[in-house]
């Protein structure tokens, strides 16, 4: 019994600071932000979701990059893969997605 409530107490934090997706429509988008530069420096668009945040997100690549602007021609819906908590509420401005994808389903 104690190793199982040990696990619970361990697990509940970890699941606190679980991923977890944003979703919404790309409403803005910004160039040359010195907080988006990848691995090698290079600068990726910054993008805002119409979501509960309505905070900038930064696209990781060049294809990160091209996607952002593809959906938000098209007037899609993008999910963003964050690290940062369950909901769009906890992440800070500026963080990178992890991944993102185009939802053609909206």
């Amino acid at each position: 019994m104690k190793k199982v409530l040990l696990s619970l107490v361990l697990l509940v934090p970890a699941l606190a600071n679980a991923d977890g997706w944003c979703e919404g429509p790309v409403v803005r988008v910004m160039a040359d932000n010195s907080n988006c530069a990848d691995a090698n420096g290079k600068l990726q668009l910054a993008y805002v979701l119409n979501n509960i945040s309505n905070k900038w997100l930064c696209a990781r690549s060049d294809v990160g990059s091209s996607m952002v602007l593809a959906a938000k021609m098209a007037g899609k819906n993008v999910k963003a893969w964050v690290s940062v908590g369950s909901d769009c509420s906890q992440y800070n401005d500026y963080d990178a997605a992890s991944f993102i994808w185009i939802d053609e389903n909206q």
